[in-house]
């Protein structure tokens, strides 16, 4: 008896599964005792103002020891980076030991640097592609930009050549070096700063594609060319740099190096990018090359200054996500803005030097509202994983934070479905618009011209509205919310308007007809 009464003390746990069930008809008094109305009156006067207060008070008290603990957590870390910036050169040394230790095991080729031996394989077979499409670039150089067509023409074709350009280096090096056997540790590193070399090679392809510093008649982007050339040297650096830090962040774990002193390599690597994209920032011409952007949009200069400066001393919290995040958050804006720059400048009509000139185009606004959605839908799925998000597992899974994450997700789609579709419409209408702005002989032709102008906004706020109408109860639906209620009451308010306002709306359709005709 003492040792069954001991074991029950020691696993109070397992004490109710010898408890016997209530009988059925109990259950069923108490359910039916517990429906009944003024028992649930009864029980919500209980659980009145005083459990929400003391609830309330909990729940404040609750964010006071996370935003406490938070801080804590912020000290700690900084005071673990500080205790283990003297075993830095130590944890280095024991990596480069470990990396040479795999070298000399592959024997004399792996002691002469494969990187640089792939690297300089990579740019020979770039510079056979470049003598091997020497004709194509002939051509692609002697095309005329005169209309629409042409340029865009040319923007394909300089795309296409520089997509060879990238295929080839990548197949010279990486895919060279990927043909061997090659240890853990040696084949992580070297493939590593490979992707670096790979990274700013993209980086100045896509410059000279955007940028074309020793080609103004190609250029994508309105702007001087000492603008051209000085964004074409940094946006090289700083984005091959970054590479150089995330690959390196990412490497050292695998060479043995600890997480504190990782973490420090990362800290200095993103302090050396912020001072470099703070000279950039500071030292870049506008776009018409005659001043600076310091000087012309000061306010802007100090307030990007100050995120760039944040975003850093926000990484001082111990985790690295939100430095890429920042990052993301921040050329995201600068890559939107150079499309449309950039389809703008292409899709200008014949003749005209601003791109605000002449009828809209579709093809433009498609171009425009189409790359933005792929970049809005990139960021957003770069930031997803970063906060460690996996897209594919949230439709498994059905909680509240994963409805609200999917929810977010939907809506987002919604608005940029909207968004392409009223830009797309009101582009066709304000080409129609233009197209009978002009001076018309024949009296139908006036008659006709005269109606479309008469009609076409009108159509145009009423597109407004239903894409408005449509896109928000969507979104709304998308997060949960029951839309039937919405429905239901705007068709009864638009009912009771309607049959309020029918002189008005007699007045305006009669109106409207009485210019068409």
């Amino acid at each position: 008896m003492s040792i069954s009464t001991s074991q029950t003390e020691r696993n109070p746990v397992e004490q109710p599964t010898s408890v016997a069930a209530p009988p059925p008809e109990d259950l069923r008094h108490l359910v039916d005792i517990l429906q009944r109305p003024d028992i649930q009156a009864w029980l919500q006067s209980q659980t009145g103002n005083r459990p929400v207060e003391e609830q309330s008070s909990a729940e404040a008290a609750n964010a006071r020891e996370i935003i406490v603990g938070r801080l804590n957590a912020v000290r700690s870390f900084v005071h673990d980076m500080a205790t283990a910036i003297p075993t830095l050169p130590a944890e280095l040394n024991r990596a480069r030991l470990a990396l040479m230790t795999e070298m000399r095991e592959q024997g004399s080729f792996a002691a002469i640097l494969p990187l640089v031996f792939f690297a300089t394989l990579g740019f020979g077979l770039e510079w056979r592609y470049w003598h091997a499409a020497s004709g194509f670039r002939k051509r692609m150089i002697a095309t005329h930009l005169d209309t629409i067509d042409d340029r865009l023409r040319a923007a394909g074709l300089r795309i296409l050549y520089g997509q060879g350009v990238l295929l080839a280096f990548a197949v010279g090096s990486i895919g060279a070096f990927l043909l061997f056997d090659w240890p853990p540790l040696l084949q992580h590193t070297v493939l590593a700063y490979l992707l670096v070399f790979l990274a700013a090679r993209l980086t100045l392809v896509v410059g000279r594609i955007v940028l074309a510093p020793g080609a103004e008649r190609f250029r994508l982007m309105p702007m001087a060319t000492v603008t051209a050339r000085f964004w074409f040297f940094w946006s090289a650096v700083l984005v091959g740099f970054f590479a150089f830090g995330h690959f390196t962040y990412q490497l050292l774990p695998m060479l043995g190096v600890g997480h504190e002193t990782t973490y420090i390599v990362a800290l200095a690597s993103g302090l050396v990018l912020f001072g470099l994209a703070l000279v950039a920032l500071w030292r870049c011409p506008t776009f018409d090359g005659v001043d600076m952007v310091s000087r012309r949009h000061r306010v802007s200069t100090v307030l990007s200054t100050l995120y760039i400066v944040a975003n850093w001393l926000v990484a001082l919290s111990g985790v690295a996500a939100t430095f890429y995040i920042g990052v993301v958050l921040l050329v995201l804006p600068i890559a939107i803005s150079c499309v449309r720059l950039s389809i703008d400048h292409i899709m200008r009509p014949p003749g005209t030097m601003a791109a605000d000139e002449g009828a809209p185009s579709l093809t433009g606004a498609a171009l425009e509202r189409g790359l933005r959605a792929l970049l809005l839908i990139g960021g957003a799925y770069l930031i997803a994983s970063l906060l460690g998000l996996d897209l594919g597992t949230l439709a498994a899974r059905d909680t509240m934070a994963i409805r609200l994450i999917r929810g977010l997700l939907n809506a987002f789609v919604v608005i940029l479905l909207a968004d392409f579709t009223w830009r797309m419409t009101s582009a066709w209408i304000d080409r129609k618009l233009m197209q009978t702005a002009g001076d018309a002989v024949d009296p139908d032709e006036l008659r006709r011209s005269v109606r479309l102008r008469t009609l076409l906004p009108v159509l145009r706020n009423v597109l407004f509205v239903v894409l408005l109408a449509m896109a928000i109860l969507m979104a709304l639906s998308s997060l949960g919310v029951e839309i039937g209620p919405l429905i239901a009451g705007a068709g009864v308010v638009g009912l009771a308007v309607g049959f309020g306002a029918q002189t008005l709306v007699k007045d305006i359709i009669s109106g409207m007809l009485t210019r068409s005709w």
